[in-house]
């Protein structure tokens, strides 16, 4: 009864291991657009994780099975579990990619934005500077007041 409670828990555990490893961490960036995806990697995460978890705690308690459908069901529980190992390093990767961008951002707007951040200035009728554009239709942290 408790192996069977076990391959039921791997069993049930498949759909999740199966979004974890086909889950792309940036959306945009898989269909070819260079834009940061804010929730992307965690999404991958919250999925890949538990997956990861379940999936390598199954192939060593299948493992101490000893016998031979013991063994192939630890093999397929290992490969589950490496499936997911690529997905998780490219979350992490794109997590780090998002904060570096939003950190290269904002010390752009300082460096070249003529109104200081945290302050609203009016649409004016001549055209201003690319950045104060950005600036004034509000940036992640920079919201106009």
């Amino acid at each position: 009864m408790r192996a069977f409670a076990g391959y039921l828990v791997l069993l049930l555990a498949m759909p999740l291991a199966a979004f974890a490893v086909v889950s792309p961490a940036n959306v945009y960036r898989a269909q070819g657009i260079a834009a940061p995806d804010c929730d992307g990697p965690l999404r991958v995460l919250m999925s890949a994780l538990p997956a990861l978890l379940i999936y390598g705690a199954g192939a060593f308690l299948a493992y101490q099975g000893g016998r031979r459908f013991h063994r192939v069901v630890s093999l397929l529980c290992l490969i589950i579990a490496l499936a997911t190992v690529p997905n998780i390093a490219e979350a992490a990767r794109e997590l780090y990619r998002n904060a570096a961008a939003a950190i290269a951002w904002d010390s752009r707007l300082r460096l070249f934005c003529p109104v200081p951040l945290g302050k609203h200035i009016p649409w004016p009728s001549f055209p201003l500077p690319p950045c104060t554009v950005l600036w004034n239709i509000g940036l992640p942290g920079n919201r106009p007041g």
